[in-house]
């Protein structure tokens, strides 16, 4: 039986074509970022970053 063979192929064709049409219709979806700064303590005499506030 390959039911899960099955459905991951439907899976894939149907967000092939989604992705398709998003091109086509020039829609993108963002994902999020974040930028982490490494700033270092200024009571620290090494060079070690420090993440604590």
């Amino acid at each position: 039986m390959k039911v899960n063979g099955i459905k991951i192929t439907i899976y894939t064709e149907l967000f092939k074509s989604v992705k398709a049409q998003f091109d086509k219709e020039g829609i993108e979806i963002p994902f999020p970022h974040r930028t982490i700064v490494m700033k270092k303590d200024k009571n620290e005499n090494n060079d070690k970053a420090s993440l604590e506030n």
